[in-house]
């Protein structure tokens, strides 16, 4: 009986890996041509970095009305910024579909999402030339200077944090890891309580150089 039970663990374990295995190879294509040109900008998860989130309730606010083909045209049409419409129909449906997942959206019918193409030879220059993570590339696109500016504007408003800011933090600022010296993080405001810290969302993320 205790071989038995053994044998039969086994088989679940190798029925488990097999079917996490499938799954994995399935997805893998649009996360792949995700990591590669939209990740970093828009968050390895798609919750924004450089670029705006491709997930959450405003996002699929925006986007349940318009549907699945809107979306598509736009990727297709503005992605990636520094070579817009420079990646094949197909792997344009998976990134698609990828975002469509994510958001718990109806995916591309079959008609607007056409069969993987045969990825062309590689070029001199990898996945920069085609807006990915490979060697940097300058984008001079409307939305990149866009970005950048907005993100300029904000870092010139604040202002510098001084030693004895950091040593004494105002109760209504977070300067330092942990907020204070003695590495309590304790915060003195009274607004946020065990009655509705539950209730606390991200209001807004910055991605700051890496210069910074």
């Amino acid at each position: 009986m205790y071989k038995l039970c053994r044998v039969a663990l086994a088989l679940l374990c190798l029925t488990s890996l097999v079917t996490t295995s499938a799954a994995n190879a399935a997805a893998s294509p649009g996360q792949a041509a995700y990591a590669a040109n939209c990740a970093s900008c828009h968050g390895v998860k798609l919750g924004g970095a450089f670029g705006p989130p491709l997930s959450g309730k405003a996002f699929k606010d925006k986007w349940a009305p318009q549907g699945a083909a809107a979306m598509l045209k736009l990727i297709s049409e503005s992605m990636p910024p520094s070579k817009p419409g420079g990646l094949d129909a197909a792997t344009y449906a998976e990134l698609t579909n990828l975002v469509l997942a994510k958001n718990r959206m109806p995916s591309l019918g079959k008609s607007a999402a056409p069969a993987r193409a045969k990825p062309a030879p590689a070029r001199e220059g990898g996945a920069a030339e085609a807006g990915g993570n490979g060697e940097p590339v300058t984008n001079d696109d409307p939305q990149s200077h866009a970005a950048k500016a907005a993100r300029a504007a904000v870092l010139a408003s604040m202002a510098p944090v001084t030693e004895a800011m950091l040593r004494n933090p105002s109760p209504d600022d977070w300067l330092n890891w942990r907020r204070t010296d003695d590495g309590f993080g304790f915060s003195p405001l009274k607004q946020i309580n065990a009655g509705n810290a539950n209730h606390l969302e991200v209001a807004w993320t910055l991605s700051l150089p890496a210069a910074l």
